[in-house]
């Protein structure tokens, strides 16, 4: 509109004649339109600081995420590694039980054996 409007003056000689009315209204014309076109620029400004903001929140939302996802992860691994330690010592807890069994058992064997001769 505002170029459309400028081009239409061009056209119509406003900026060229020396008739003061012309040129105040020239002046008041101009004024406007840099007032405008500031004005423009400011919500242009704020916009991108709201934008700027808005990604710095999700980006320090994406981090937070990694971060306790990375815990998390860490927390797994942990157990996991306890998990399979206490697994392992009971592992070779039962073997030991079931070694002390068998001896046991084969002194048992030899002591019948001995009553019965």
């Amino acid at each position: 509109v505002m170029e459309s409007l400028v081009q239409q003056e061009l056209m119509d000689g406003i900026f060229q004649t020396e008739d003061s009315s012309q040129t105040e209204l020239h002046c008041t014309f101009t004024d406007s339109l840099m007032k405008e076109q500031s004005e423009l620029f400011d919500n242009i400004l704020h916009s991108l600081n709201r934008v700027t903001q808005q990604f710095q929140q999700f980006l320090d939302y994406i981090m937070d995420s990694i971060k306790n996802y990375e815990t998390l992860w860490t927390q797994h691994v942990k157990v996991y590694q306890e998990s399979a330690s206490e697994q392992q010592q009971l592992h070779r807890q039962h073997h030991k039980s079931l070694q002390q069994f068998s001896a046991t058992q084969n002194d048992m064997v030899s002591q019948l054996q001995n009553n019965i001769q």
